[in-house]
């Protein structure tokens, strides 16, 4: 469909097509977004390397050998029981991310469908 939507300076009427002029329109946004939403991604990638350094500081010192010939059977169980535990814990939580990447990856591979869907 064409309709007239510029004058010039002569007050000659351009006929342009508006399906073809809101395509460019549509396809300048979503450059503009994806320009903005590779900028924020890095910018959560840099928070989320910020907030790893939390769990080298977490892990407890090792023990040496010495030190542990020194200890107890039931303190050596019990530090037996709180490293199950906290692998248990990590593996968990490892779980829980990895479930979470691949749902991000599913919502980045629509949304990349999507844009290519409205450019075209």
């Amino acid at each position: 469909m064409c309709i007239p939507v510029r004058r010039d300076k002569y007050n000659c009427t351009f006929f342009v097509d508006y399906a073809e002029e809101k395509r460019q329109v549509l396809e300048e946004e979503t450059k503009m977004m994806l320009t903005k939403a590779k900028q924020a991604a890095r910018m959560q990638m840099e928070i989320e390397k910020i907030n790893t350094n939390r769990f080298t500081t977490a892990i407890p010192p090792k023990a040496s050998r010495l030190q542990l010939s020194k200890m107890t059977r039931r303190q050596l169980i019990e530090l037996s029981e709180k490293i199950s535990k906290r692998i248990n814990e990590e593996n968990a939580e490892l779980m829980r991310l990895l479930v979470e990447k691949d749902s991000l990856y599913m919502q980045q591979d629509s949304m990349l469908v999507d844009i290519e869907d409205m450019i075209q």
